[in-house]
């Protein structure tokens, strides 16, 4: 990990073959997006979906510790997906939640259909040209608590403040 005098690095790349797209999933799969903060830019065929890492690898902080559970807090990474040469965008939102972390990553090539499902129900479907995906964590902004015991763990939220 850096030294809290080394920069912190970003991570950024491209998938634009099916069989890569499992880079993708590993890096966000359940980790989070606000369906509001979508952006279709329909004249750039770009849509940008912003999200949160809070399972990115970095230190977690001892907020409590018990002897039945433990508080710890994290960097949430910001990030942005881009999905390029989108020809049209919809979406499916069956649970109307706003919130929601990335379960499935898939791309059909006979229909030129690149599909995102998360979790709560919800469907991203776009027609693409072709696949050309690109991943880039930004900043860490804000904190995210995990309290864990004995066999569970959940998170409190992120907090926006910096």
């Amino acid at each position: 990990m850096n030294s809290p005098m080394e920069p912190k690095r970003f991570t950024r790349f491209y998938v634009t073959e099916p069989e890569d797209l499992q880079k993708i999933r590993t890096c966000l799969c359940d980790e989070y997006f606000q369906l509001d903060e979508v952006q279709w830019d329909n004249s750039k065929g770009v849509v940008e979906i912003p999200f949160q890492r809070l399972g990115h690898g970095g230190p977690r902080r001892v907020m409590k510790n018990r002897f039945f559970y433990r508080i710890e807090e994290v960097d949430v990474l910001r990030g942005l997906l881009r999905i390029h040469e989108v020809l049209h965008y919809e979406y499916e939102d069956r649970a109307h939640t706003g919130s929601y972390a990335f379960n499935r990553f898939q791309h059909e090539g006979a229909r030129h259909c690149f599909v995102i499902q998360g979790v709560p129900d919800i469907k991203l479907l776009m027609q693409v040209r072709r696949l050309q995906v690109e991943y880039e964590e930004l900043e860490y902004r804000g904190k995210a608590k995990f309290t864990s015991g004995i066999f569970w763990e959940s998170v409190s939220g992120v907090s926006t403040e910096t």
